[in-house]
């Protein structure tokens, strides 16, 4: 696919068909884990592809999701440093390799909160300088939603995004920047405003001067200690860096 197609057919997927990952995928998929990536702030996080049951049968653990993911049979679980910008650096990270999983016509879905925390930091053998900010479930989608899944999207609103006016601006922030005045960079805009976020807060904005375009975190009120595990609001500039670059 064209990185437009990836960007525009990513969705979050939390219902996964029984049909197990070719071993040859299963392999490639590893492979592509192990491929340095560059982020922002220089801090590249550890990534392992792990089979559910395997781990449960070996380790006597328990991934579970509260019931937000149904039949998953793999998880991308990845470690970072606790540095400023590390949960920055993650989400581009990994939003890569979400990109790169949809070009494999695979499913995914970001998961910062609604994981069991222990379970997948003792599962990848966590550091005491290390930290989760999310993982992400892996396979093919099932052929239909369930109900479940459908209210959660719903209640997500994980079909709309911010109008333009609101997340984009140009003469140091005092003006909306239009798709015209966008000019050539109109479709990496647009490509950010349709990333994924946490609860669909999307809060980047972006304002564009002579010279640079420069990113600010807007963050919603409250949000931050509704889950002190990670800043997962950080974690979604880094996806919104990760579809602008």
């Amino acid at each position: 696919m064209t990185l437009q197609e990836r960007i525009t057919r990513r969705v979050s997927v939390r219902t996964y068909s029984d049909d197990p990952l070719p071993a040859g995928l299963e392999t490639s998929l590893k492979r592509m884990l192990k491929q340095p990536i560059r982020p922002p702030f220089g801090t590249r996080a550890r990534f392992h592809l792990l089979k559910k049951t395997q781990v449960e049968q070996d380790k006597k653990l328990k991934l579970g999701t509260y019931g937000f993911i149904k039949n998953a049979r793999y998880f991308i679980i990845g470690a970072t440093t606790k540095q400023t910008f590390s949960q920055v650096d993650y989400g581009f990270q990994l939003e890569k390799l979400i990109l790169d999983l949809t070009d494999f016509e695979l499913g995914t879905c970001w998961l910062g909160g609604t994981f069991k925390r222990y379970e997948f930091e003792t599962a990848i053998g966590l550091q005491s300088n290390e930290m989760i900010p999310a993982v992400t479930p892996v396979g093919y989608p099932a052929d239909k939603r369930r109900l479940a899944e459908r209210l959660i999207r719903r209640v997500a609103g994980s079909h709309s995004r911010k109008a333009w006016l609101e997340l984009f601006f140009q003469n140091e922030g005092a003006t909306p920047l239009s798709p015209n005045d966008a000019g050539l960079y109109e479709p990496l805009f647009e490509w950010v405003r349709l990333a994924p976020s946490a609860s669909n807060r999307q809060p980047w904005r972006i304002v564009k001067s002579d010279t640079a375009f420069h990113f600010f975190l807007t963050r919603t009120p409250g949000y931050r200690q509704q889950l002190k595990a990670a800043d997962l609001q950080h974690v979604d500039m880094g996806i919104a860096m990760c579809h602008w670059q």
